[in-house]
């Protein structure tokens, strides 16, 4: 991983080979960025995933990512996210969309609270796209 830090952005590239048991090699390379614009974070990031199974022929895939936040308030962060997931390349229309909106609470140290509202969008024919809510409380330590 390789990245350039600025005082309001930053950009960079990552690099990883796994080898392991049912994948002969995955390998993975990426691009991310992000800058800071007052009270207004955004960051951002794909990456090309290439699988080389021990039987069967090569998946390539695609993933991307921009997330957005906004500090309204101090402990108090709005959110938003925007993934993209091309399972395979070789596949027309087999994309994955996820979108997430909410807001995070940091009322102490160590402590986090949130709601988001979950949107995924798979492919028109898909059925099992299923939009939620959640409630999150996080104790980092």
């Amino acid at each position: 991983s390789l990245a350039l830090t600025f005082r309001h952005f930053r950009v960079g590239a990552s690099a990883s080979r796994n080898e392991g048991a049912g994948i002969a090699r995955r390998d993975v390379v990426g691009a991310f960025g992000g800058f800071g614009l007052g009270r207004l974070a955004v960051l951002g990031e794909i990456d090309q995933i290439l699988d080389r199974p021990v039987t069967g022929s090569q998946l390539e895939q695609i993933a991307a990512f921009v997330e957005g936040d906004f500090l309204l308030a101090k402990g108090i962060n709005a959110k938003a996210t925007y993934g993209w997931f091309d399972k395979s390349r070789a596949i027309a229309e087999d994309e994955r969309v996820r979108m997430r909106f909410g807001l995070e609470i940091f009322p102490v140290g160590f402590l986090r609270a949130a709601a988001f509202y979950t949107a995924d969008l798979w492919i028109p024919q898909a059925t099992t796209a299923i939009d939620r809510v959640s409630i999150e409380l996080q104790l980092h330590f």
